[in-house]
């Protein structure tokens, strides 16, 4: 069964923006050969899940927002000097008195204090979170642990060997068993490890190596697509390149 094209807004290796193209141009990756990253409401997380985002804890900045003032606006009006004549209340007289006179009237800006939230900014998945999936996949695949290898993959994930048609979850689980079959001490290695993150997606490219005591029972070039499901790191393709 052949996958599907999917599209996609960045390319799951680098990051770069795909633009609707279908190679990456920045990594050169064949973009209509990636599956869609399956969504949450796609994969519910197993029953023993094994790799989990630790909250970053952090919350949303609490800033006050208004006019900061700038100055005091000052508005000075000068009274012109006139002659105001009165008369004294009580003794008949009159006097002329001229007068000068300033009045000067300052205007504040008021400053709004209400708070405001800021959201926090979505974090990448950390790059130790990633190597601690991969080392848990190594682990497993080193102690023969069927289940152990279930438990990182979507429901929906895609094992791709080259030169083989595209594995299902189930298809890809018997061959990991009829690989063990041939193995009796496996040591499984991954080396020059490659790993670029989102916020909710990664993607990582290494060497690996599998030995059997003595015995070179594999090695080539792997890569890992990663996808964060409810705080859980889950692998949906795998990409194998036997050497």
């Amino acid at each position: 069964m052949a996958d599907a094209p999917a599209t996609h807004d960045a390319c799951p290796r680098c990051g770069h923006p795909a633009g609707g193209s279908v190679w990456c141009e920045k990594c050169g990756l064949n973009l209509r050969r990636q599956a869609a990253a399956p969504t949450d409401a796609q994969t519910p997380p197993p029953a023993s899940p094994t790799v989990r985002l630790e909250p970053s804890g952090g919350r949303g900045t609490t800033i006050r927002t208004g006019v900061v003032a700038a100055g005091i606006l000052v508005l000075a009006v000068v009274a012109i000097s006139t002659v105001v004549a009165f008369r004294a209340i009580g003794d008949g007289t009159s006097d002329a008195t001229s007068s000068s006179s300033t009045s000067t009237k300052r205007s504040a800006v008021i400053i709004d204090t209400t708070p405001t939230t800021v959201p926090p900014t979505p974090s990448a998945i950390p790059t130790s979170a990633v190597d601690q999936l991969l080392a848990v996949y190594a682990t497993a695949y080193s102690a023969k642990d069927l289940q152990g290898l279930r438990n990182l993959f979507t429901s929906d994930m895609t094992r791709v060997r080259s030169g083989d048609p595209p594995q299902n979850l189930a298809a890809a689980l018997a061959d990991y068993e009829s690989q063990f079959e041939q193995l009796s001490q496996p040591v499984y290695r991954l080396t020059n490890t490659s790993v670029n993150t989102t916020d909710t997606q990664a993607y990582a490219s290494a060497t690996y190596a599998i030995t059997d005591g003595s015995r070179l029972a594999g090695r080539g070039r792997i890569d890992f697509y990663i996808v964060a499901i409810n705080g859980y790191l889950y692998i949906y393709r795998i990409e194998i390149t036997p050497s």
